[in-house]
């Protein structure tokens, strides 16, 4: 039985062998793989660019506050808590500057504002350790 199943796989191995695809269906074949290969390369590159985007994204906005100087808070005013924002621990050391912040950003935080959105309005901003904004006192002049 084994020597039957031998001797029929030679001769269908030896008609195999005589057979050869057409020329254009290695072209084809061919053509295909390449096709795979640059949508690969392309998709490669898409994660590349989708990868650069959202890096330069958290950069820009995490970038540090530019302050105006620095002051000591003023006791008869209250800060306003920034809505979402986990407030400082005791032991944290926070820093209260004095900046320039654009009305729509106030706004934008969840804060009523008495001013035209595409005004500055000088506030006191308190930040915790990590220079997060925790709160803001906006000082009206």
């Amino acid at each position: 039985m084994n020597e039957k199943l031998a001797r029929a796989m030679r001769e269908w191995s030896a008609e195999a062998a005589e057979l050869s695809p057409p020329p254009s269906v290695e072209q084809a074949v061919l053509a295909e793989f390449d096709r795979s290969i640059r949508a690969k390369r392309r998709r490669q590159w898409s994660a590349i660019a989708v990868t650069a985007a959202a890096v330069l994204t958290l950069v820009v906005w995490t970038r540090e506050p530019r302050p105006v100087d620095v002051v000591e808070p003023d006791p008869a005013v209250d800060f306003i808590a920034l809505p979402y924002v986990i407030q400082p621990a005791q032991y944290e050391r926070i820093e209260v500057l004095r900046m320039s912040v654009p009305v729509a950003e106030l706004i934008a935080a969840g804060l009523r504002v008495q001013a035209d959105p595409g005004e500055l309005v000088e506030a006191d901003v308190l930040f915790g350790q990590d220079r997060r904004a925790r709160a803001v006192r906006i000082i009206y002049q």
